[in-house]
This record gives C-alpha cells, structure tokens and sequence, in this order.
C-alpha cells in the first residue's frame, strides 16, 4: 500500500470540491403583498368551516369565490410577462404549459391564450379587470376578435365584399337586439334598454379604428349576456361581420353530407351522418316533434318520480305535505308490469324512439309512394314454420337480409298491414304466366323475394343489398316475341349488369348456374 502522507483520498484530493454538498438554490424572491396573501390564505385555511355560522359562512364562501376570480385575472398579466421573459427556462423547462401544469396542475391553460391577447384588447382587459367580464366570456369574445380582425379597416375601406363603416355601424348596433334576445326582451322603461342605446350610440360615434368599435361592442355584449348564452350571440355577430363565411361553410358542408347506415353483428344498427344545414335543421324540426307527441314520454315521468320517492325515503323527506300526491299510474296504457323496474330514458334514447317513430309515421302514411307498384313498405320474409314455434325454423328476415327476432316480427305482426307471399319447398314463388309486359304487383313482391332483394348476376356488382341500388326486372325472354311474362322467366338485375346485356351485348352467369344473354338463356348448366 502506497503511503499517501496525509494527503487523504488520491482523488478527492486532485478533485476539489468533487464530493462537496451542492450549494443550495437561493431561496425565491418574494415581495411583501404576496407573502402577506400566503400568510392570510394560511390563516383562513386555519378555519373549520363547520363551526362557522350560516349567514358568515355564505358571505365568506361568495367573498372568497370573488377574490378567487379577482386572483385569476391578476394572474393573466404575470403569466404573459413569465411568457415574453421566458422564465420557465430557469426552472428546466421547455415551455409555459409544462412549467404551468408543474407549478398549478389544475390552472386552466387557456389562460395563457387569453393572457397574450389582452396585450392587444384594451377594452377586454378593463372589462376583466373590473369584473364586468368573466374569464369564461373574456375567451369567447378573444376568440371571435381574432376570426374578424384582419377583415376589418382594410385599405379598400371595405369589409368581407361590403362597405367596412355601415357595417361596423349595424353590428354595434345589433348589440341591443342580442342583449334583448338573450333576457327574453327589454321593455321600452327598462334602464338597460336606455343605457344599451347610450353606449352604443357613443361607440358609433367613437372617432377610433374598426377593430376598436367592434372590440367595444363585443365587450359590452359579454358584459349584459350570460356565458353560457354568449357563444351564439358572437357568432350571430361575426356571422353579421363575415356573411361570406356563412356561404362558404353551406358550400363545405354539402360537399362534405354523407350518412352511412350499417348493420352490426348483433343486429343493431350504427347510423353515422354528416348533414347539411338544410338537412340538420328538417332533421331536428322534425324529431323534435316527435320526441314531444311521444305517448311514452309518461314514463319518464313516473320513474323520475320514483326516483324522488326513493330518494326522499332515504333522506326521511314527505313529498307530499303540501299537496296531494299524483294520480294512479295506468300500467296497462303503455305495457309497463307493476313489477316492472322503471327506468327514465337517456337524451339519447329520446331522440332515437322520435327517429323511430318519425319513420314509421313516413310509411304508414304512405309518404314514400309507390316502388313496384306497391306502396314503400318494411318487407319480412317469414318462414312458414316461424309463427307456430316449430324448433329449428329459420328465422325471420328483413329487407336487408339480417335475421331478426321473433319477438318483433310479432310485434309487428299485431299492428301490420300483412301481405302473403307463398314460396314452394324450393324457394320458388307460385305465381302464373299472364301477356301483361311487367310483372304484377305482387308477382314483382314474390320474385324480388325469390332472388332475395339482391342481383341474380355474378361479379357484377357487390351482391349484397343496398338502398341505392335499384334492381331491374328483366325478362329472359323477350316480351316482343313471346308475349308472356312469368315469374320463372324474370331476374332481377343490377343497372350494371341489365346495361351489359342489352347494351354490351354481353353474356352474363347468373347465381343459379345459367348463362344468358340479351335474347335468353344460353346454358342451363348450373355448375
């Protein structure tokens, strides 16, 4: 062993300081105001609230919510200036929402948006400053200025195609006519009618830039509407702004409406639709109707009301002390078993019972006129043996060729306009040769049956069935010279297919084998 003469640690000695405790960060700098808050939110922190008497505690909880309020505006000016500074460097940061949601996770990151565009809105940060503006309305109308803004004081002194200072001075005007709208009207002796036409008439007459007048009289709209009612009113107002916007947004919509209707593998269904404004506001005019006039809507009622009994049994509270209880609930009117546990339906299940209801009142009433001759109506295929419960009869089928449950076909079956459609063991319709050129109505029925609701062609088309593909019955031998139609003699053909033997001049094999051809069958093979 080397003696190292006192020198301790070889390399402790030839690096200083390499095992030294790191010097502590100096302690944060913090003025006077703020440490005094710290010091007075730990003392009210101090508080049981439960020992506090009603009266104190409510005005305490509203004082402390108003101050907490006051807090977040103070803090919006400090968050843009930590922001240009970039101060959240010095704490290891990259940016402001990582150093925000470290330092305050339940701040609200939209602040720091708001925050850097108060810098340009003079007008919104007095109205947060005072209190006249809520945060929540402070975002909405930053968010509605920054849509507007480089459409107005334009060169051409001209405002998305319309002349710029008319039209700065109707949308001030316009104020009015909002606040009124949102306070349910404003009598002629009302106080803030008088003031609204005050501060409007001095904002028109203001002698300062477009954006300025537009910014003060969005921040007066945010000033008399409530938040929750501000988001339409701003965009009626930039709609007033911006009118080609509006004209813009019909175009993108219709180019971009589509609705998909497919079928899951349990049997319901996945409606998904993008509509039009037209198609939207029919849509819900119309399910709103419905959803109104719905005879189940009692049932709703009567299990909310059994959710209060429950619940005011709980809590040990009598509903009815002052006033007679509600009248008997008719079980039998809407097929609900006293035993039965009653359910309030969702929004969402309101609104699909309307559609349902909405559709059927579409076909018993016969609004989808005629298809084959015969009026636009739900077709099942229904098995003989079905009805009498015969074990391993098939099930039920739709339009569409899903199985369905027979607990609905005889739903249906109880309040059904009922056509028969008698099939051979062979899945062949009885029907009769006749010299009419198309098949009856109920021949059409039974062969559209027969073939299954889907082209008799192969690689045609996709061969499953689909609402927008019209099948065409066509005669496998020509009407022109044999004179007779017959079910056994018509298929039915997609328009792909009918277009290729007629116009192709082109062979086409059927899904039973054969082989045809503009004048007949070709070859009886069925391979």
């Amino acid at each position: 062993m080397v003696d190292l003469g006192g020198f301790g640690e070889p390399v402790r000695w030839a690096v200083p300081g390499l095992w030294d405790a790191p010097a502590a960060p100096p302690a944060p700098v913090v003025g006077p105001l703020v440490a005094q808050l710290e010091a007075d939110v730990a003392a009210l922190e101090a508080v049981d609230p439960t020992v506090v008497g009603d009266g104190q505690l409510l005005a305490e909880t509203e004082r402390v919510l108003a101050l907490q309020q006051r807090l977040r505006v103070l803090q919006l000016a400090r968050l843009h200036e930590v922001e240009q500074r970039k101060l959240f460097k010095a704490e290891g940061f990259h940016g402001m929402k990582g150093w925000l949601a470290h330092t305050a996770p339940d701040a609200d990151d939209r602040d720091l948006t708001l925050a850097g565009r108060l810098e340009q809105r003079p007008h919104l940060r007095t109205g947060l400053e005072t209190g006249a503006v809520s945060l929540r309305a402070a975002r909405a109308v930053a968010q509605h200025l920054g849509k507007v803004d480089r459409y107005l004081d334009s060169a051409d002194g001209l405002v998305d195609g319309q002349p710029g200072e008319p039209l700065v001075a109707q949308v001030v005007r316009n104020t009015v006519d909002l606040v009124g709208q949102a306070r349910g009207g404003l009598a002629d002796d009302d106080p803030l009618l008088a003031e609204l036409l005050e501060r409007t008439g001095a904002i028109t007459s203001c002698p300062t830039s477009q954006r300025d007048r537009v910014e003060q009289a969005f921040v007066l709209l945010a000033e008399h509407v409530d938040p929750q009612h501000l988001e339409p009113a701003l965009e009626q107002q930039t709609a007033a702004i911006l009118p080609n916007l509006l004209e813009q947004q019909l175009a993108a919509a219709e180019q971009r409406r589509g609705a998909t209707l497919a079928q899951r593998d349990d049997g319901s269904w996945d409606l998904k639709a993008r509509l039009t404004p037209q198609c939207g506001e029919r849509l819900h005019t119309a399910l709103a109707a419905e959803a109104r006039r719905d005879p189940a809507n009692p049932v709703d009622t009567r299990a909310r009301d059994a959710q209060r009994r429950e619940q005011a049994d709980r809590d040990g509270v009598d509903l009815f002390t002052e006033g007679a209880p509600p009248p008997a609930w008719d079980a039998d009117r809407f097929g609900i078993r006293d035993d039965e546990p009653l359910v309030p339906r969702t929004r969402s299940r309101r609104v699909h019972d309307a559609l349902d209801r909405l559709l059927g009142r579409y076909l018993e009433h016969g609004l989808g006129g005629t298809h084959d001759k015969v009026p636009v109506q739900v077709t099942v295929t229904l098995p003989s043996g079905l009805p009498d419960g015969v074990p391993g009869a098939l099930p039920a089928r739709g339009a569409t060729g899903r199985p369905l449950a027979r607990s609905l076909v005889r739903r249906w079956w109880c309040d059904s306009h009922v056509t028969a459609l008698v099939m051979s063991r062979g899945w062949k319709p009885l029907g009769v040769v006749h010299t009419g050129r198309t098949l009856r109505a109920l021949e059409r029925k039974a062969s559209r049956t027969q073939h299954d609701r889907r082209c008799a062609g192969v690689d045609c088309c996709p061969g499953r069935g689909d609402p927008l593909t019209d099948l065409v019955p066509h005669h496998l031998y020509e009407h022109s010279r044999h004179a007779r139609t017959s079910i056994a003699e018509t298929v039915w053909l997609c328009p792909t297919a009918h277009h290729d033997i007629h116009t192709g001049k082109r062979r086409l094999r059927l899904r039973d084998g054969r082989v045809i051809h503009e004048n007949g069958i070709v070859s009886l093979a069925r391979e």
